[in-house]
């Protein structure tokens, strides 16, 4: 069977899709990838055909437009910015695939609506693959439902945002802007273009573990919770470059910071504060990120280092809760810090602090004595390390990929 296996996004979008293709490949299919063009070389070096589709943007874009990380409306920002504009071009590169060779199924990551739209408009199954719990939009009362803040929403609330409110707010940002695209692409307009998703009967496969998000009724018809699917399990990670390393070695051992994209309505870059914060707790940092702080103090920064074998070696990680991230260090089974920022981070962060694997501070407001405080007390937490060594064992011997694949084909 000829699947194609359609994602964009950051790293720890693209990252999760490579692994499920690599095992559909290993099941006998045929696979192709349509990825974002950032990754396309990244892509080349896996084991799999990959073809770049879809708009491509400055490295520094997300940084000098910071409504892409406002903390409560950044998805409808990233929306109109950067996914629709890709859709069209996902949509018309894949009918050229099809019309080469015929296509027989299609993966898509919940936000590829141009492979979406196309397996949809074109009667080709399709499975939709859902990265992070708060995607599905169906509350469980054990994360946030409230973009923006890091604290649990009970349930009845949010049985009333999902309901009433969020499906009004995303028609209100999303359904216009959503069917102008499919006009363009010759597709009648939708209401609720995007909150319909979980409800389709399409494949859908959930692409976390059961200890952070457990099935829960009223999530899409024929859910499989297959776990996080790790590119690092196939081989798809670097080595540590050998100065980090060895900086890694060095004692006390030093905290892990993996900041990902770092601009929106922060007061400082959090690589300053992380430097500070980390220095106050008698601690050396990695800073891992896109900004070097000014001062890197006892710590050292670099704009790249993989994160599962820096993860490894770390007592702690700050990180902001990205579901790629946060995959990463369960599957390490380290304590985090998180500091959440925009998207799915804030219940992400949610999640794992009530597994009593983390703690979160908000990072538009902690100063640096707060952040080491909270370092210090992480440090010296034998139940927090346990929780996440656990966890840890857990994602370690479990097998995302291969159990999505199977759900697939």
């Amino acid at each position: 069977m000829r699947i194609v296996v359609c994602t964009l996004g950051t790293s720890g979008d693209h990252n999760p899709y490579m692994a499920v293709a690599i095992e559909l490949a290993r099941h006998g299919h045929d696979v192709e990838c349509v990825v974002d063009p950032t990754y396309a070389g990244s892509a080349a070096k896996l084991p799999l055909r990959a073809h770049a589709a879809g708009k491509e943007f400055p490295n520094d874009y997300i940084l000098e437009h910071p409504e892409l990380l406002h903390p409560r409306n950044a998805f409808y920002a990233i929306t109109r910015q950067l996914l629709l504009p890709t859709a069209e071009l996902q949509f018309r590169d894949i009918e050229r695939l099809h019309a080469a060779r015929k296509i027989d199924a299609v993966v898509a990551h919940h936000i590829a609506f141009g492979a979406i739209w196309w397996a949809e408009s074109r009667g080709v199954p399709l499975t939709i693959g859902w990265l992070a719990p708060i995607s599905l939009l169906n509350p469980d009362g054990l994360g946030s439902m409230l973009p923006g803040f890091a604290r649990r929403t009970p349930l009845p609330l949010a049985r009333v945002l999902r309901r009433f409110v969020i499906p009004a707010l995303i028609r209100r940002q999303l359904d216009a802007p959503m069917n102008a695209t499919r006009a363009a692409l010759g597709l009648a307009p939708q209401r609720d273009a995007m909150v319909r998703l979980p409800g389709t009967g399409h494949g859908h496969v959930a692409l976390w573990d059961e200890a952070f998000r457990a099935p829960a009724a009223g999530d899409p018809p024929g859910l499989v919770t297959c776990g996080f699917p790790l590119l690092a399990r196939e081989g798809g990670e670097p080595p540590l470059p050998p100065e980090v390393a060895a900086f890694l070695d060095t004692k006390p051992a030093p905290i892990v910071c993996a900041l990902g994209t770092t601009g929106g309505p922060i007061p400082l870059p959090i690589a300053d504060l992380l430097a500070e914060a980390c220095e106050l707790a008698g601690r050396p940092a990695l800073l891992i990120g896109d900004r070097a702080p000014v001062a890197a103090r006892s710590s050292r920064w670099v704009a790249f280092a993989p994160h599962g074998h820096a993860f490894e070696r770390a007592p702690l990680v700050v990180h902001h809760g990205g579901i790629g991230t946060l995959a990463a260090v369960l599957r390490a089974g380290k304590p985090s810090l998180v500091l959440p920022l925009a998207n799915d981070q804030f219940d992400n962060a949610v999640r794992l602090r009530g597994l009593g694997a983390a703690a979160v501070l908000d990072p538009r407001k902690a100063k640096p004595a707060a952040m080491a405080g909270a370092i210090r007390k992480l440090l010296d937490d034998r139940a927090t390390g346990e929780a996440a060594a656990r966890l840890g064992e857990r994602v370690r011997t479990s097998n995302g990929a291969r159990r999505a694949a199977d759900a697939i084909a």
